[in-house]
């Protein structure tokens, strides 16, 4: 039995992505593999994120609350929470772990597959994973990872749930707006969907458009949410998707944050107005819109409801817009929807495959 271990944090403050694309991550290796997986996670996990590590069968341990975070303290619970067990994969996603932790661990650790975005201190591993577009995508690594590290950059890897390559015969064209998707991710720490719905209530839904707004499961805004939504016509609350990549088929437009929900709509071609709820996302952003994918809005601190409201007009009036992005979205993802086996789960597996043979 292979054995990965995963070291991802999730809170209210940082969001969850971190935990949900380790959870994927997860999910696919299991898929091919026979794996008793560990998830090493902060003691203040969201709840939501706990029982859905727990469902799938993952074991779960814990180290500090997410916003006390020190390496060398972090590092000695980590070998603590392995034991006596030597790891096939050690997989990291957190943006405080950077070369001195990964060297630490690496009594544990057969090998270690960063995934990271920000590309800003040195890794000290075997494999990385960027999943988001950068106009120096190629380059940005080269100094920061060993000579010998495989490189998977691009949203051509993105970690996408089983969901979505099952429903990747839906993924279409988009040349029409009915249906608009608001989303911000699983707990929206800055409060866009109110935004949004603030461009909603002082413009009004444009007519024969519908709403759908997923509050996600770690909003701690959902009770307001909610009753916003009830009070607007033609805008449905969601307090979460468990079927994300089924619903999407049915979207035209996405108004979202970058991260990896920006490629899942990619993947089934709806295109975004797209604001960057976080520093990292804004690169990816900017070169998505460069490469005409998206709106790109703007950073959360400085995107106003009326910008959203203005765009929500123009493409009603005007919906043939939609479709250069969403055929630029669908060409982006061309080749994920294209694979049995997602990349870096291959590159995994292979590299077991050759350690146990030796």
């Amino acid at each position: 039995m292979l054995q990965v271990a995963i070291r991802a944090d999730a809170s209210p403050r940082i969001g969850i992505g971190h935990a949900m694309r380790c959870l994927t991550l997860a999910r696919l290796f299991a898929r091919h593999a026979i794996a008793e997986i560990l998830f090493v996670c902060n003691r203040d996990l969201p709840e939501a994120v706990e029982r859905q590590i727990v469902a799938e069968g993952f074991g779960l341990a814990r180290a500090a609350d997410a916003d006390a975070f020190d390496w060398q303290a972090d590092a000695r619970l980590f070998l603590e929470a392995a034991g006596d067990r030597r790891f096939d994969w050690v997989v990291v996603d957190h943006y405080g772990v950077d070369r001195r932790w990964e060297e630490a661990v690496r009594p544990c650790a057969g090998k270690v597959l960063v995934i990271d975005d920000l590309a800003n201190r040195e890794h000290e591993c075997d494999a990385l994973l960027d999943q988001n577009l950068h106009a120096d995508m190629e380059h940005r690594y080269r100094k920061l990872v060993p000579a010998s590290c495989a490189q998977f950059l691009g949203p051509g890897h993105a970690l996408l749930r089983d969901e979505f390559f099952a429903a990747r015969k839906k993924a279409e064209r988009k040349s029409r707006l009915r249906n608009v998707l608001v989303n911000f991710g699983g707990s929206d720490p800055t409060g866009e969907t109110g935004k949004v719905l603030d461009a909603l209530q002082q413009s009004g839904v444009p007519t024969g458009l519908c709403v759908h707004v997923v509050g996600g499961p770690a909003n701690r805004r959902q009770v307001e949410l909610r009753a916003r939504c009830q009070s607007m016509p033609n805008v449905v609350f969601y307090p979460e998707m468990n079927r994300m990549a089924d619903f999407l088929a049915g979207m035209d437009l996405a108004v979202g944050a970058g991260g990896v929900s920006l490629w899942e709509r990619a993947f089934m071609g709806v295109p975004s107005a797209v604001i960057a709820v976080v520093d990292n996302q804004i690169p990816s952003a900017e070169e998505a819109a460069r490469r005409d994918m998206i709106w790109y809005l703007g950073e959360s601190r400085v995107v106003r409801p009326s910008q959203i409201s203005e765009l929500l007009r123009k493409l009603a009036e005007h919906p043939a817009e939609l479709v250069r992005k969403s055929e630029n979205s669908l060409l982006a993802m061309h080749t994920l929807r294209n694979v049995a086996k997602h990349p870096v789960i291959e590159y995994m597996l292979d590299e077991c495959r050759k350690e146990r043979s030796r």
